[in-house]
């Protein structure tokens, strides 16, 4: 995974990393090994947090397009904010590598906001409104919630075909955590 941060928002490189892990993009992206039209630059999943600026509400967060992900932070956003846009945007990124079909033709958005809201809770996460400036997440997460994490991403990652439309983020964090 490329990193470039063009924020003045300080992200530990190396828990982005962490994360991106269990859905197996820190190895060569396929579909920048079978890119033959040059969509992709370069083969790694590229992630890039971009100048913090004000935006109008209309423009997203985030987003995720052929092997880059790209964060487009304000003055409010914290470093929880940018994590949680970050694992949205990699269930987008993973669902592209892992099925381009049901990618294409299933409207997953909702079921990312899901999967980013549990995956950020079991983080350790938290926030009191859904705005950027109250999203706040340990500096250290401790060991044990990063085995949640991954248990939570195993649940998914392993599934294949129409059992990834059949998977719900909030049952499966319910089973995992009893909550």
């Amino acid at each position: 995974m490329r990193f470039q941060n063009e924020s003045d928002i300080e992200i530990d490189r190396r828990l982005l990393r962490r994360l991106a892990e269990p859905f197996g993009l820190m190895a060569p992206l396929p579909g920048a090994i079978q890119d033959d039209i040059g969509l992709y630059v370069g083969r790694y999943l590229r992630v890039r947090l971009r100048p913090t600026r004000r935006r109008r509400p209309s423009i997203p967060s985030g987003w995720y397009s052929c092997g880059a992900i790209s964060i487009f932070p304000c003055p409010d956003c914290t470093p929880g904010f940018v994590v949680s846009v970050f694992l949205h945007e990699l269930f987008h990124a993973w669902l592209s590598q892992h099925d381009d079909g049901i990618y294409l033709r299933w409207n997953h958005c909702s079921v990312a906001d899901r999967f980013s809201d549990r995956a950020f809770e079991l983080l350790g996460g938290r926030w009191r409104i859904k705005k950027c400036g109250s999203f706040r997440l340990p500096r250290t997460i401790p060991a044990r919630r990063h085995v949640l994490y991954d248990r939570y991403v195993g649940t998914l990652v392993s599934r294949q075909g129409a059992a990834i439309r059949q998977w719900n983020p909030n049952s499966e964090s319910r089973r995992l955590t009893g909550r």
